[in-house]
Formats: C-alpha cells, structure tokens, sequence
C-alpha cells in the first residue's frame, strides 16, 4: 500500500519560482501592512539568510522554520531602529548584526 508520495521544489511539477515570488509579494506587503516602519527588502535579508543557514544547515529543509526564524529577527532590527516595545520577544542571536 503506497501511504506517502512526495515532490520536491525542483520544478518536477510546475515550475516553482513565479510560486515562491508570488508568496515573497504576499508576505511583503502583509508585512508592510501589519508593521509601517517595516519595508521588506531581499537585498537586506540576504545576511541574515545566509548566517542562519551558516549556524544551522538543518534550517534549509525546514523552510517553514527557516522563514519564521527570518521574519523573527527582521522585526527585531526594525524595533531597535525605531524604539518600539518589542515586536518579537526573543532577540536576534548575538552573531547576526541588525543592518541599517
């Protein structure tokens, strides 16, 4: 009895990159929304990305973890550059720097 199949995000069944941009707009702008002082910029993600991947490989196949765990410290470097009451509660590890 077959009881799992399972594809991968490697374009097997529909191509997978307009999915993913799609979902980057979506959230950007939920964001945008939800928090003013935030703007969601991949340029200025790109290090916290790769740092997080760096000091957990694990996370690049728990992307739902991965995306959280992003989202977490993006906010946190938006509270330190506006002084809010925090927005996330746990704080960004040391290694990762909040950048401007």
């Amino acid at each position: 009895m077959i009881k799992v199949i399972a594809f991968d995000l490697d374009d097997t069944l529909w191509e997978v990159g307009p999915v993913i941009r799609r979902a980057e707009s979506i959230l950007a702008h939920w964001l945008e929304k939800e928090v003013p002082e935030y703007r969601y910029e991949p340029a200025k993600l790109m290090p916290i990305r790769e740092t997080l991947l760096r000091e957990d490989p694990r996370l690049g196949h728990r992307l739902t973890a991965f995306r959280q765990r992003l989202i977490e410290i993006s906010l946190a470097c938006v509270d330190n550059a506006v002084g809010n009451i925090c927005l996330v509660r746990r704080a960004a590890p040391p290694q990762l720097e909040c950048q401007g």
